[in-house]
């Protein structure tokens, strides 16, 4: 929705948990600068507000494991590899 306000930060996922009852919760790290944004994210959660949330990827922090350096690109690429891997190890039941 254009005109709506939004709340606005970088961020890098910390962890995502999976629930008992099939639910998903995102952990971000934020900057320490970022407290106008949390007491915003505060605010709609005790209002019982829906985000409508999209992620864009900035860039990336080189993991200690790597070996080379990779681009956003090849390090999204081998993201989705590895998840589209993994998919095909799991079985899925309704």
């Amino acid at each position: 929705m254009t005109g709506q306000p939004s709340i606005n930060f970088k961020a890098s996922v910390r962890q995502v948990k999976t629930l008992v009852d099939g639910g998903l919760v995102f952990v971000f790290d934020i900057p320490e600068g970022a407290i106008k944004q949390a007491a915003q994210l505060i605010a709609t959660k005790n209002a019982g507000i829906i985000l409508d949330v999209t992620c864009t990827a900035e860039g990336f922090t080189k993991k200690k494991s790597e070996k080379e350096i990779l681009t956003l690109e090849q390090r999204l690429d081998r993201t989705q590899k590895s998840i589209d891997e993994k998919e095909d190890d799991l079985e899925f039941t309704d």
